[in-house]
């Protein structure tokens, strides 16, 4: 299979978003999705770590990209109230549950859930968080 990076493939997905979307009016003509109440998300960026190396700044772009495709009424329409945005410092342990939890209370089987996580692993090789 074809390999993208994500900046292309978050291009993409908003094409094929912005594509589909045509097929919904509103009366004066303008295009707008249907607002999806249903639909909730949990969307996280890290790039500072206390113990590992920083990552670059389009980590957290990507995240706050996600976010705002998501909350967009001509793209995919989630009510903002029903997406949550855990950057760096707020995407704690305890805040990552709380989230999820959230997600857990307000959701359903016909609910649209989306968690995306911008990120990326590293290994400590010596001291106490060694792993």
């Amino acid at each position: 299979g074809k390999f993208y990076r994500f900046s292309e493939f978050l291009s993409a997905s908003i094409r094929l978003i912005r594509s589909i979307r045509v097929l919904f009016f509103c009366s004066k003509g303008v295009l707008s999705m249907p607002v999806l109440e249903n639909a909730h998300a949990l969307v996280v960026g890290i790039a500072n770590y206390q113990f590992v190396r920083g990552l670059s700044a389009s980590v957290l772009k990507d995240s706050m990209d996600i976010y705002k495709t998501l909350i967009d009424p001509e793209a995919c329409a989630y009510p903002q109230k029903n997406v949550t945005l855990l950057q760096n410092e707020k995407a704690t342990g305890a805040a990552l549950r709380d989230a999820l939890a959230f997600l857990a209370a307000k959701t359903d089987g016909n609910s649209i859930v989306t968690i995306y996580l911008s990120s990326h692993g590293g290994r400590i090789e010596e001291g106490p968080h060694r792993g």
